[in-house]
């Protein structure tokens, strides 16, 4: 199953998540449990979106954007519910590819915060090196505005810096 029948799968089965694992079957998460869909995926290397195109070694960063009651819940911390959630500029495509909402939702038509954790979306960057892609998680985790949003800029700092070269001396990874 080539990756944009597996997003439209998300979509049409109204996921909340889907998970794609090299060597495991995709899963979507449908009301708390995840049910296997699909083939295996593919591994590093190999063709994942159907295209013909052999998908290369790439990094990403993800930035988890908050707001409070976050990390209570609402039931703790009493905060209000229903933000705007507005962007500065217009999306791109690449954009909304890279914005992945958790607790947002829709009041007359507009986006909204909802949920009981205040875990908004999740902003994310892929480059060809671990600092691109958090520069570019960054720069679109930048351009969301919800009041008394919160996210961390130094995510992917301590992979750089040492815990990669760490990891790499274990010998545990796949040459690229």
């Amino acid at each position: 199953m080539s990756l944009a029948a597996l997003i439209a799968a998300a979509r049409s089965a109204q996921a909340s998540d889907l998970h794609l694992e090299p060597g495991l079957p995709a899963c979507l998460r449908l009301r708390g449990q995840l049910k296997n869909v699909g083939d295996p995926i593919p591994g590093s290397g190999e063709d994942l979106d159907g295209d013909g195109v052999q998908d290369g070694p790439a990094s990403l960063a993800g930035v988890v954007l908050t707001t409070p009651p976050f990390p209570y819940p609402r039931p703790q911390v009493e905060e209000p519910v229903g933000l705007p959630v507005l962007f500065d500029g217009e999306l791109t495509a690449e954009d909304r590819q890279n914005l992945h909402y958790c607790e947002v939702g829709l009041e007359n038509a507009e986006l909204v915060t909802s949920g009981i954790y205040g875990w908004a979306m999740v902003a994310t960057g892929v480059g060809e090196s671990i600092s691109t892609a958090q520069q570019r998680a960054n720069r679109l985790a930048d351009r969301v505005i919800i009041p008394n949003i919160r996210y961390r800029r130094d995510i992917g700092e301590r992979l750089m810096a040492e815990d990669l070269a760490r990891i790499e001396s274990l010998d545990v990874l796949d040459a690229a």
